[in-house]
């Protein structure tokens, strides 16, 4: 018997309809994650400072690592959903396994990368203590790299579908599991801060058991029956995904840099006020990923049944729902802004509040341009545009980086620089995403896939188009 289709037929027929509920289940799973995130760490803070410093150390090294899950993930969520659209199943479990060996093949690397990065990084460290308590945290991480990377790729494979209930109990589902082993391992089996990583990749690991069980249910069309994959099964998915991968690097990248400028023609206080209420606005990137989660299998599986004018329409409500959103948010910093300084120093801002209030007052007007830019990334996926975005990225980046070291001379100008620099990036990135929206050719994209640059025609791979 065939899955049934309802979660499918949702995204093509009532695509308005299946974003906003998408949106709003990913959003509670992002904002429980967060919060799991702050329980680690004050589990972690209670052991001591050194422990703190040590996960400060691997966190972003370990956001690299993320990245190249997070490309093949998002990478194969395109691929799939557009075959969806297709009633191309045969196929769409192909990219599925595509995805699989390519995510055992980026752990590899990763595993090499977290254990010698962090090494790479222990020149800057005096303290003995804290290289101790850095190994023990990254090995965990290390040997789970492939339950990691693999659970962020499995977990794309529901929302390809359409299937967000299910892959927001499964994402969930860690969330306990961490909470509750991390105690016991750090305190009760007394294995320290090692446990708290342990408990992260367990955590996952009970995460991608059940996807996978919930894969193999008659309710899905992703039965990941391994497949091996052809040279154009693998490049279609990297070349939607990598540059994905390839813009979350080079911001982790950009902000190192950026930091070391500043705080070598500033001083600490203008890195600590450009960190503390961009780590603020990061915040809010909940609303644009939240969005462009729910957003790209909606409007990928419209562009595999040639529903384009569904696709453009679905990009565009996306839009002003992030845009609205985004506005209140706005709002509610410049009205409240001494308050919400008060509250992310922790009640104290000292000297530096003046300087705070000027930076949340600044910020929030990117705001909406920043959130912007996120979204027109995952749009650019879905028009199969995402190598074009990459290098206009990377230029536009080091554009700021450059206009900070020869023209940031105190903290008024950093935050000129940054805020104006970041609309920008929001502006350009959507005035892509439009040119590509509206010049989309469907019959182009199918061309290329039979030409080799996708994905090999269904008789060559001795597959049909039903189920």
């Amino acid at each position: 018997m065939s899955p049934p289709r309802e979660n499918i037929d949702m995204m093509l027929n009532s695509p308005k309809k299946a974003i906003i509920r998408m949106f709003l289940m990913v959003s509670v799973t992002f904002i429980v994650i967060k919060v799991n995130g702050f329980l680690d760490i004050y589990w972690i803070a209670n052991l001591s400072t050194e422990a703190i410093s040590a996960v400060s150390i691997v966190t972003p090294i370990y956001s690299i690592v993320a990245a190249l899950g997070l490309g093949v993930g998002t990478g194969a969520c395109v691929c799939i959903a557009y075959r969806l659209g297709k009633h191309d199943y045969r196929v769409a479990n192909v990219m599925a396994s595509t995805a699989i060996y390519l995510g055992l093949v980026v752990s590899i690397p990763a595993i090499l990368f977290l254990l010698f990065g962090t090494e790479l990084m222990f020149y800057n460290v005096d303290e003995e203590g804290v290289r101790g308590l850095t190994r023990e945290y990254v090995i965990p991480l290390a040997c789970g790299a492939p339950i990691l990377i693999l659970t962020g790729i499995v977990t794309n494979f529901l929302k390809a579908e359409g299937a967000m209930r299910a892959m927001v109990v499964c994402s969930l589902i860690s969330i306990p599991v961490n909470a509750i082993l991390t105690p016991v391992f750090v305190y009760v089996c007394e294995w320290g801060i090692k446990g708290a990583s342990t408990a992260t990749v367990l955590g996952s690991l009970v995460s991608m058991i059940l996807m996978l069980y919930l894969l193999h249910s008659d309710k899905h069309h992703i039965k990941l029956k391994l497949v091996r994959p052809t040279f154009s099964n693998v490049k279609e998915v990297l070349g939607v995904g990598l540059p994905k991968a390839l813009e979350e690097f080079l911001g982790g990248l950009t902000i190192l840099v950026q930091n070391i400028i500043l705080i070598s023609k500033l001083g600490g206080d203008a890195v600590a006020i450009h960190g503390l209420t961009f780590s603020l606005m990061y915040l809010f990137t909940i609303l644009s990923d939240s969005m462009s989660a729910a957003t790209q299998p909606v409007c990928s599986t419209a562009a595999g049944a040639h529903r384009i004018e569904s696709m453009r329409s679905s990009m565009i409500f996306s839009t002003l729902i992030l845009i609205g959103l985004s506005l209140l948010v706005v709002l509610f910093l410049e009205l409240f802004t001494p308050e919400v300084v008060q509250f992310i120093n922790g009640g104290d801002a000292g000297e530096l509040e003046e300087e705070m209030i000027l930076a949340v007052g600044m910020y929030a007007l990117m705001l909406p341009f920043y959130l912007l830019s996120r979204l027109a990334s995952t749009l650019l996926q879905v028009l199969r545009k995402a190598h074009v975005w990459a290098p206009i990225f990377l230029v536009l980046s080091n554009i700021q980086v450059a206009l900070l070291y020869f023209f940031a001379t105190d903290i008024e100008s950093m935050l000129i620089i940054v805020a104006i620099s970041t609309s920008l990036l929001g502006i350009v990135g959507y005035a892509l995403c439009h040119h590509y929206a509206v010049t989309y050719d469907p019959d182009a994209v199918e061309r290329m896939i039979d030409n080799g640059e996708g994905v090999p025609r269904l008789e060559k791979l001795g597959g049909n188009k039903t189920a």
